[in-house]
């Protein structure tokens, strides 16, 4: 039974330990913008999480034919990240990048 216990109280202490803040410095962030009528944000390449991006101007990211049905563009972005919440229009995002800037845009395609 202790042995139980001792491991329940690692296994507790490891995942707290897992848990970061995000950088307090911008860093830059690659990934899929994704956009439409309804809104747009970023999906950083090998994260699920939504991110919504403010400050920067991402017109170059978008492909006007694209953007009534919806598009998608490889980004590049550097801004701060924040702590993880419910951001943007109807707390789509998990994240906000501010002080954000645009870097590079790739290909861009139509959803």
């Amino acid at each position: 039974m202790p042995e139980k216990i001792i491991f329940v109280v690692a296994l507790l202490c490891g995942l707290a330990a897992c848990h970061q803040d995000p950088p307090a410095r911008p860093i830059a962030y690659r990934g899929e913008y994704h956009y439409d009528p309804s809104g747009a944000y970023l999906v950083q390449t090998g994260v699920e999480a939504r991110i919504c991006v403010q400050g920067a101007d991402m017109t170059p990211a978008i492909q006007p034919e694209f953007f009534e049905t919806g598009g998608r563009s490889e980004v590049v972005v550097r801004g701060l990240l924040s702590p993880r919440g419910s951001y943007g229009p109807q707390g789509v995002c998990a994240y906000e990048l501010t002080q954000s800037e645009l870097l590079g845009v790739g290909d861009r395609l139509q959803r």
